[in-house]
């Protein structure tokens, strides 16, 4: 029991050293509006309570703004799958074998964002001008910003953050004992972080594969985010499992090796990494079950 706890200790230590804690903030413009007078004039022409909904308008119709909305969407994306669960609001674990990885993807979706959102701004004083008759007697100049405020609207900042152990922390004018306490207590919750780390690369592996072998498995994009998952998998692994590397390295040698047009099209093919993908699945869920409980 002590050896199993000073193993623990000792990896939930190594967590401090060999991760970081970040942030992702992205603001971008909705172009929505809450529109007071047409949710009274719907809830009086429908006999409807004040708490029976309300209507925001849509104030542009623009493939240019859509595919800002994408962009920041798979952007968030990409933070969530190169980052772990940390269990600290706002912010995840980001690994140092990760991070020169995460800084150069980041950077190139920020810059990319702001090329769009500059393309955006020439069309835009056109796009409100056209869509005055979209909306009719909806439409409300005043519901626009002036195309000068338009990058206020939009934001993208990463924030770096260390992982707390208990001997950081210096105190003074507390009793040893009290001391003690709260740097037992840090120590505790890395030991805490370090299980809800590894639980969340193992969770997300398992539903990977999962979605793999589902009705969709036919998908492209299913395909191709679990090998991009198992890609990075290793740099994830800060418990550094040897299980959950075996078997990342298991998926990308039976389902990855093959290219996502082959699984698609080829019967046997598909038939051949499925079952691969189910007989993992199993190994997956029992060594979960021994690890989680």
């Amino acid at each position: 029991m002590t050896t199993t706890t000073t193993k623990n200790s000792t990896q939930a230590a190594s967590l401090a050293d060999n991760c970081m804690f970040v942030n992702l903030a992205i603001s971008c413009w909705t172009a929505r509006k809450y529109d007071t007078q047409v949710t009274e004039k719907v809830k009086v022409e429908h006999f409807a309570s004040d708490d029976s909904g309300n209507f925001n308008k849509h104030l542009l119709s623009s493939e240019k703004l859509k595919g800002i909305h994408s962009h920041v969407a798979e952007t968030r994306r990409l933070h969530q799958t190169m980052t772990l669960e940390g269990r600290e609001k706002g912010f995840r674990l980001l690994t140092n074998q990760m991070y020169f990885k995460y800084r150069q993807v980041m950077q190139e979706r920020k810059d990319e964002l702001f090329r769009k959102v500059e393309s955006f701004k020439w069309d835009y004083p056109y796009l409100v001008d056209s869509d005055r008759n979209r909306l009719g007697e909806m439409f409300n100049s005043s519901d626009y910003p002036d195309v000068e405020k338009l990058d206020a609207k939009f934001a993208f900042d990463t924030t770096f953050m260390p992982v707390p152990r208990g001997s950081d922390l210096k105190v003074v004018g507390l009793l040893d004992e009290d001391l003690k306490r709260l740097r037992d207590d840090i120590d505790q919750s890395l030991e805490d972080r370090l299980a809800i780390a590894m639980k969340d690369a193992w969770t997300r592996l398992y539903e990977g594969l999962s979605r793999f072998t589902g009705k969709k498995i036919h998908a492209e994009e299913t395909i191709k985010h679990l090998c991009e998952l198992v890609e990075i998998l290793p740099m994830l692994n800060v418990g550094n499992d040897p299980r959950l590397a075996e078997l990342a390295m298991e998926v990308s040698a039976s389902i990855c090796i093959h290219d996502p047009s082959a699984i698609k099209d080829h019967k046997e093919t598909r038939e051949e990494v499925v079952q691969s993908a189910k007989d993992i699945l199993k190994d997956i869920e029992s060594a979960m079950s021994g690890i989680f409980g």
